[in-house]
């Protein structure tokens, strides 16, 4: 079953951890983008994010990672070469992907 959430915010701990309490053994990953990935330790509880989810960081145009120190250590040590390697734990892996930008809006889409 895949499970999709789409509105996270700051405050996503509450979904993530009832994602993870009826998905016992499974993989949960939490994507976002660059920008919200460097603001990261601004969201309510974001500690323990990384025991309730994998973190996948996508790329974005003119964003670099700069992450605060604490949170640079915490990402730093977690990451993982790559998908299948991310699949195989059920939280607190971090895959770093790289995607190639698309020239459009969210609100085009919707």
């Amino acid at each position: 079953m895949t499970w999709v959430i789409r509105s996270i915010s700051s405050r996503c701990s509450w979904p993530l951890q009832e994602l993870r309490t009826v998905n016992p053994g499974r993989s949960v990953l939490l994507l976002i983008g660059q920008d919200a990935a460097n603001r990261l330790h601004t969201w309510h509880q974001w500690e323990n994010l990384f025991g309730l989810a994998n973190l996948v960081i996508l790329s974005r145009p003119n964003e670099v990672a700069e992450y605060r120190h604490d949170l640079g250590n915490k990402i730093a040590n977690r990451i993982v070469a790559d998908v299948a390697e991310l699949m195989t734990a059920e939280a607190d892996k971090v895959l770093q992907l790289q995607v190639a930008p698309i020239d459009i809006s969210a609100t085009m889409i919707q």
